[in-house]
């Protein structure tokens, strides 16, 4: 049996790129509300090249600090941090986050062992000069589904759920960048492989969550602090993007009719040059595509598959 102190200890990973001063803003934030000796940081720098000397910034506050030379998107950034965390629980952020509640790890790590196999997210606010009492619910988000070819599995906003009671909710999607886990439920579902660069990493965490019968849910009450930008810093490589919406259409859509249907579709968005762009990184990923299909095929739940997309049609806006 753990004592009390380790069973509130958990790491908190940091992907970023380029965030300038936002990401000692971010540490310093998770160093003033938590105890340092509980709660480790681990920074990942995703190719910075903007000058700043975020190694001192670790230095300082006493973090990790893992840099790549160029820019691997957050996939594989996230990735890399989870396989150095010493510790049987961590929680991915941003790189400009701010936190409000004391001794929050506290809260989240007893939420995480009563329910060792979910992602738990925290309800999310704007930190934007004069927007600081925009929240975006705490609601988290549902996984668009429409006939509307380009749209399929993009995370969005749902409704405001203020009628529903209790300290968490189950939700298809998590979304606002505070996302945590138990490392074996990480490492159960496979964490992110099968991403190419950035793009829909939380549709394909929530969905491989459901799939194999475990639950996304929502802190209700606990809300953390995020700078929303229209343009995300992280260079997106455009067949990557497409190349992981395709894999998310393939092997999520339960249906081998619907699903024939939606990348046929899909797929004729494109002229042929961009076309063989995808299908190149497509090739790149087809083992771990098709290691993906076959371990959800062996292990998914069939309950929790229906359960998603029954809560999932209920939460559209």
């Amino acid at each position: 049996m753990l004592a009390t102190p380790e069973k509130n200890k958990l790491t908190v990973i940091i992907a970023f790129r380029n965030e300038g001063d936002e990401v000692e803003k971010t540490v310093q934030s998770v160093r003033d509300t938590t105890d340092e000796s509980l709660v480790p940081i681990i920074l990942m720098d995703d190719g910075s090249d903007d000058g700043v000397d975020y190694k001192a910034v670790a230095e300082k506050y006493d973090c990790e600090y893992h840099k790549y030379p160029k820019s691997v998107g957050p996939a594989i950034a996230r990735t890399m941090g989870a396989r150095w965390c010493k510790t049987d629980k961590f929680v991915f952020i941003d790189g400009h986050m701010r936190f409000f509640d004391q001794d929050w790890n506290k809260r989240v790590c007893k939420i995480l062992d009563e329910n060792p196999r979910i992602i738990l997210c925290s309800g999310t606010t704007n930190i934007v000069p004069g927007k600081e009492e925009e929240n975006r619910g705490n609601s988290a988000a549902c996984i668009k589904i429409n006939d509307e070819p380009g749209s399929e599995y993009n995370a969005l906003w749902s409704v405001d759920m203020k009628d529903f009671e209790g300290e968490l909710m189950e939700v298809p999607c998590v979304l606002g960048a505070f996302y945590a886990f138990k490392k074996s439920f990480w490492e159960e579902i496979r964490g992110l492989s099968g991403l190419a660069g950035y793009g829909f990493e939380e549709p394909f965490m929530s969905l491989k969550t459901w799939y194999l019968g475990g639950k996304c849910l929502i802190l209700r009450d606990f809300y953390v602090g995020h700078l929303y930008r229209d343009i995300p810093k992280v260079p997106i490589s455009s067949e990557k993007f497409y190349a992981n919406q395709m894999m998310l259409i393939d092997v999520f859509t339960v249906n081998q009719k619907e699903r024939e249907s939606r990348l046929e579709r899909y797929r004729n968005m494109f002229d042929k040059g961009m076309l063989a762009k995808i299908d190149e990184v497509t090739a790149k990923q087809k083992k771990n595509i098709d290691d993906l299909k076959e371990y959800i095929r062996e292990h998914g739940d069939p309950e929790g598959i229906k359960k998603f997309w029954k809560i999932n049609a209920e939460r559209h806006p």
